[in-house]
């Protein structure tokens, strides 16, 4: 139940395309979304 797994590494990568696609430059989407341009989640 607790566990973080790939759902939600979906719905992180779903959000940040749909971001993409609605204009938001790459950085932007990365910081909006909470994840590092690395590709890793910010927390």
């Amino acid at each position: 139940m607790g566990r973080r797994g790939r759902k939600r590494r979906l719905d992180v990568e779903t959000e940040y395309w749909r971001l993409l696609q609605a204009g938001v430059g790459t950085f932007e989407a990365c910081r909006i979304v909470g994840i590092g341009l690395s590709g890793h989640e910010s927390i």
